[in-house]
């Protein structure tokens, strides 16, 4: 089975602009390297063979720097006409996908996640993989409720306690957006993944390691740090 990867990199990155003008947000430079190629490579060093674009605002930019030379990994282009928020996207980009399940990653995010064990639970609950990630404050993002792999469901932001986040990194049937119309904006988040009825549809695995979200300016200075070994 080739591994393979939908990366979300279509959005504005409003709050990152004050620091990064002008290009898409996931093209942000961490230590001279946009950041989408940073988490490109790691996906390659992980036995990634196809990974999918999913692009939007000024997706030349991104087209013309993944087009000049081989990253070693088959890149596709999803490009969206109109924005679709993330579900949409990942709606689009399925389209692209040739194996029967895909991971999907936020393109503004890296979180060090063992895909192995992503796939071996997957393979153990048949469930589509939400994967979590310790944090030592929960007040940004919200944190996850679960109990032996399945979803139980999700805390609002507020609390500053460590907890369990969603980590933005899913292991997707690529049947599962079934019921949404390709070419419809909706969001992931709150349109599939925080309805009720479908929690039965997901399940969880938990990682302990680096997570960082470039999106807010105190983070993208952190990366520079956290990712030099990557």
């Amino acid at each position: 089975m080739t591994r393979e990867a939908i990366i979300l990199a279509g959005g504005l990155g409003t709050r990152l602009k004050p620091l990064v003008k002008d290009i898409p947000k996931p093209m942000a430079l961490i230590n001279g390297r946009p950041f989408l190629e940073i988490l490109i490579k790691h996906l390659v060093k992980n036995n990634f063979k196809r990974v999918i674009l999913s692009i939007g605002y000024k997706s030349q930019y991104i087209i013309d720097y993944f087009s000049k030379e081989d990253f070693g990994t088959e890149i596709i282009f999803s490009k969206e006409e109109d924005m679709l928020g993330t579900g949409g996207a990942i709606k689009l980009g399925i389209s692209h996908a040739t194996e029967d399940c895909i991971f999907v990653f936020n393109g503004d995010t890296f979180a060090d996640i063992n895909y192995d064990l992503v796939e071996s639970t997957f393979n153990k609950i048949n469930k589509s993989i939400l994967c979590g990630i310790f944090v030592k404050n929960v007040s940004r993002y919200g944190s996850i409720s679960f109990k032996d792999n399945n979803l139980l469901g999700f805390e609002e932001k507020g609390s500053n306690e460590p907890g369990i986040i969603n980590a933005g990194v899913y292991y997707l049937k690529t049947n599962q957006l079934d019921d949404f119309t390709e070419g419809l904006n909706f969001s992931f988040e709150q349109d599939f993944l925080a309805i009720k009825k479908n929690f039965e549809k997901i399940g969880v695995c938990n990682f302990e390691g680096i997570f960082i979200d470039i999106g807010i300016p105190e983070d993208y200075i952190i990366s520079q740090t956290l990712l030099k070994k990557f």
